[in-house]
């Protein structure tokens, strides 16, 4: 598990045990990235929404934020590759139709 990973798990385990008090579910054990509940059956989906909305807002909290490189940017530079090729592209067709007027 990454860093970040152990840093959502160990909030969600904090934040988790004030927001199952309702579902009177008890955490009985944390295996990896795992946290396994034991609770009523009746009581079992909404011990199931608590954690999954404590895990995400977990996760939320140590998600960093990473530029991504605009995609309006990658357009560009593909479009001045293409520009590129064609351009080599029509200057070595035209050094061939020199070099075939030159020989007749």
């Amino acid at each position: 598990m990454t860093q970040v990973g152990e840093k959502v798990l160990k909030r969600s385990l904090v934040d988790l045990a004030a927001e199952l008090a309702a579902t009177e579910a008890q955490i009985v054990a944390c295996i990896h990235d795992e946290i396994i509940l034991e609770v009523e059956e009746a009581r079992a989906e909404t011990a199931k929404q608590v954690l999954e909305q404590v895990m995400v807002a977990a996760g939320e909290h140590y998600r960093t934020q990473v530029p991504v490189v605009g995609l309006e940017l990658i357009r560009r530079l593909a479009q001045k590759q293409q520009n590129d090729t064609n351009r080599a592209a029509k200057t070595l067709s035209g050094l061939g139709k020199q070099s075939t007027s030159n020989v007749s």
